[in-house]
């Protein structure tokens, strides 16, 4: 892997941990599972995972009310 400094990529200056919050929410969602992102964070327990490293986003909770409104109003998910 290519290493880019954090000056150089136009990143704020912010603290390594909030990086680690970042790359988690991105990928939840992007839809990556919770287990591959304990994985790639190194973390022991999944819960450490869910509970402190991810933050459920507007786009997030948009996208669940978009899925219950699928499926309460058109029945078409979890049907297959």
């Amino acid at each position: 892997m290519r290493k880019v400094s954090v000056k150089k990529a136009g990143i704020p200056k912010t603290s390594f941990h909030n990086l680690r919050r970042t790359f988690a929410t991105l990928l939840l969602e992007a839809g990556e599972e919770m287990k591959t992102m304990q994985e790639l964070l190194r973390h022991a327990r999944l819960n450490i995972t869910a509970d402190i490293h991810t933050t459920v986003t507007e786009k997030l909770k948009k996208k669940a009310t978009a899925k219950i409104n699928e499926i309460l109003f058109n029945g078409k998910a979890g049907r297959e």
